[in-house]
C-alpha cells in the first residue's frame, strides 16, 4: 500500500488494518519490539508522526494526540494498550502492548473500553497524572508533544549526524525507523 492510498482519517482504527487485520498503531509497536529496537512501547509523537509519515493528507494538529487514542479505544485487539510512565524517555510516556492478564497485575489508575466492552487502553498508576479520561490525556500529551511534532521531531534516540552517542535527543524518523515505517507495516 502506498502513501497516497491511505486516508488520514482511517489509519489507526478498523477502517486502517494492515494485512493480518492489525491496527497500524498497535502493528508498528508490535514490530518495533520485535526488531528488540524497543524495549516496551512508543511515544504518542512516534505513532502521530508514524501516520504522518504514512499518510500525504496527514497535518499534525491539536486533534492528532485525541484522534490516536480514540481509535485506541475502538480498536479490538489481542493486547491491550497501555499508557505508562518511562524513564528512559524525555517527556516519558509510552503507549505498550500488555497481554490482557498481564494488565489484571499491573498497578492500573484507569481503562477505557470499545463499545464491545473489552477494555483496550489503559493508563497506569506511574501515568496517572495525564489526566482521567480521554479529553484530559490528549491535552497533557499535547502540552508535553505538540511542539515536537510540528517540527518533525517524532522519535526519542541518538542523534543523526552527531557523533556523541552519549545523548539521546527528540529527532526526526532515522533511516531503520522510516524503513521499517514504509516497508513493513502496511
Amino acid at each position: 500500500m502506498m502513501k497516497d492510498e491511505v486516508s488520514a482519517s482511517s489509519f489507526y482504527g478498523d477502517n486502517f488494518m494492515s494485512e493480518n487485520t492489525e491496527p497500524v498503531w498497535y502493528k508498528l509497536i508490535k514490530q518495533f519490539k520485535e526488531e528488540k529496537i524497543i524495549s516496551d512501547g512508543l511515544t504518542p509523537s512516534f505513532l502521530v508522526g508514524a501516520k504522518n509519515l504514512l499518510v500525504e493528507t496527514s497535518v499534525i494538529n491539536e486533534s492528532s494526540i485525541k484522534s490516536l487514542l480514540d481509535d485506541i479505544v475502538n480498536s479490538s485487539t489481542e493486547d491491550v494498550a497501555v499508557i505508562q510512565a518511562c524513564d528512559e524517555v524525555d517527556k516519558g510516556f509510552v503507549i505498550a502492548l500488555k497481554d490482557r492478564k498481564d494488565v489484571k497485575k499491573m498497578s492500573i489508575e484507569t481503562c477505557f473500553s470499545s463499545s464491545n466492552g473489552i477494555e483496550s487502553l489503559c493508563v497506569t498508576k506511574n501515568a496517572a497524572k495525564l489526566g482521567s479520561n480521554i479529553e484530559e490525556i490528549s491535552i497533557e500529551m499535547n502540552k508535553l508533544y505538540l511542539t515536537l511534532m510540528e517540527q518533525g521531531k517524532f522519535s526519542w534516540g541518538l542523534p543523526l549526524d552527531d557523533e556523541d552517542y552519549s545523548r539521546k535527543i527528540w529527532r526526526e524518523f532515522n533511516p531503520t525507523e522510516k524503513n521499517i515505517i514504509l516497508t513493513k507495516i502496511v
